[in-house]
């Protein structure tokens, strides 16, 4: 005897499964799912199966067996049944010599021996895996189990092959299915799986299922920037050419998608994918790969469609270029015009590089004041300190700004931290009486973004120094801000 299984997935129009013009049209092509030796002679060929084969359409299931003699031919006098167990939920299994879980149960046999057979279909009423509550076959209702309908199903016999088909309803339109074949006796068991002729490989075999089995990377720790190769390798183990995507992922972000198409069944093809990590956050990431990720074939089992590298790979920061003006102090707030400020200010090298760089002081934002040449390792901090002459200088207020790498040698991501600018202004003063300094300077921005865009909202403070400059006492003094037009005035902080 023999015995073959077969797991598949299809979704149907309920539309279309409940409304028949005409009974259907056998295929003219049947797929191939199964080969079977002839193990036991001629004595039994009407009933040993050679080959299986399967079709569906929108409505219809078709099935057919092919035996090494007509099917039949013997009946009445040699007993023969032939049988398909049809599985909705994936669990059917063989236990000692029986389908077990399946839910429907197709099969012809010559129940009332008049040598031409009828097509039944049983369904599992008690859901309790097996068919006992038909036994003794055939029960004194069996009638009512016959399919007499052609819209509904019906059989062929032709030359060496038995032919069934059952339509989709009658099964009540399931979204995936499971098959297995067997030939047996009319005997009353009708859960019989005889083991004398089983399928040589001893598995399921699933028409539709492809798979990632494996995949490798070629470096699993490396610095941004680097391309990592990802080799995805799929295969194909149900029984038809198939067509899918296969997308990598470094989980959950996708790498890449590439096409596989007309994989041949028990064929395997691998897969080359390039990742560039330069613009990936540094971390450690699990590489993936899903088989059909696009969904478009349907089948009983999709947990062997994913894959994970068995090593993570971490990405880690590349090494940069950073140097930053850190802090400066002044040692006076207030200078008569002639005097000498002492600037110190701090640059650090925040890079993973030793730096040559010049360190630049201006007194209003655009004269230098002096420019000294530094040499930081990685890491390294260091004071530099200026020597401001005022003579010739202007009375009024300034704020002082420093630069790191003012001579922009050095190619930098992020050079926002490389100026710096003292606070608390410095004020030069002649010894005239009666002589105001007034500056002005933003100092940040509090919310919003920066620079400010239109028709959004950004907060920046603003400093107003107003400075006696002089030797004279000044009273009664009022400082009026113009601000733009579009621009809100908010408040005003404590007056120093």
């Amino acid at each position: 005897m023999a015995l073959l299984a077969i797991a598949l997935a299809l979704t149907m129009s309920p539309l279309l499964l409940r409304s028949y013009a005409s009974a259907p049209t056998w295929p003219s092509l049947w797929i191939e799912i199964d080969w079977d030796k002839n193990e036991n002679g001629p004595q039994d060929d009407w009933r040993d199966v050679e080959y299986a084969y399967y079709n569906f359409d929108s409505n219809y299931l078709y099935l057919r067996l092919k035996c090494y003699a007509a099917p039949g031919s013997e009946w009445p006098s040699g007993n023969a049944r032939y049988k398909w167990f049809i599985d909705l939920d994936n669990n059917l299994d063989i236990s000692g010599g029986n389908v077990i879980e399946a839910e429907y149960l197709l099969f012809v046999e010559d129940t009332d021996d008049n040598g031409s057979g009828e097509l039944y279909l049983l369904r599992d009423n008690n859901n309790n895996g097996d068919f006992e509550e038909y036994e003794p076959w055939p029960p004194s209702n069996y009638a009512i189990y016959k399919i007499t309908d052609v819209n509904e199903g019906t059989f062929r016999i032709t030359g060496n092959f038995i032919d069934m088909y059952i339509s989709w309803s009658k099964l009540g339109n399931p979204s995936s299915y499971g098959l297995y074949w067997v030939t047996d006796q009319e005997n009353p068991n009708l859960n019989q799986a005889p083991t004398t002729d089983s399928r040589d490989e001893e598995i399921a075999i699933r028409v539709h299922d492809v798979a990632a089995i494996s995949q490798t990377v070629n470096a699993t720790n490396v610095i941004q920037g680097a391309i990592l190769e990802i080799k995805v390798t799929v295969i194909n183990l149900g029984m038809q050419n198939e067509t899918f995507d296969v997308t990598c992922y470094f989980y959950p972000t996708i790498i890449g998608t590439k096409r596989v198409t007309n994989l041949e069944a028990g064929k395997n093809v691998t897969l080359t994918f390039h990742w560039n990590t330069l613009l990936v956050e540094p971390g450690t990431y699990s590489i993936r790969a899903l088989a059909d990720s696009a969904g478009e074939i349907l089948e009983i089992n999709e947990t062997n469609n994913w894959c994970t590298c068995p090593a993570t790979v971490t990405v880690n920061s590349a090494p940069k270029h950073d140097v930053a003006a850190v802090s400066q102090v002044a040692d006076v707030t207030r200078v008569q015009q002639g005097g000498i400020v002492q600037i110190n200010v701090t640059v650090e090298n925040r890079g993973d590089f030793d730096e040559t760089f010049n360190v630049t002081c201006f007194y209003d934002g655009r004269t230098p004041i002096e420019v000294e040449r530094i040499t930081l390792s990685s890491g390294q901090k260091m004071n530099v300190t200026f020597n401001w002459d005022t003579t010739g200088v202007a009375p009024e207020t300034y704020f002082i700004t420093a630069m790191a790498d003012s001579g922009h040698e050095i190619v930098e991501s992020d050079e926002t931290n490389n100026n710096c600018t003292i606070l608390l202004p410095v004020t030069v003063y002649t010894t005239e009486n009666d002589v105001l300094s007034v500056d002005k300077i933003l100092i940040r921005a509090v919310e919003g973004p920066d620079p400010a865009i239109v028709n959004q909202t950004t907060k920046y403070e603003i400093m107003i120094t107003v400075a006696n400059v002089g030797n004279g006492r000044i009273t009664d003094v009022y400082v009026n801000d113009t601000i733009y037009s579009g621009v809100t005035y908010v408040e005003i902080g404590t007056p120093s």
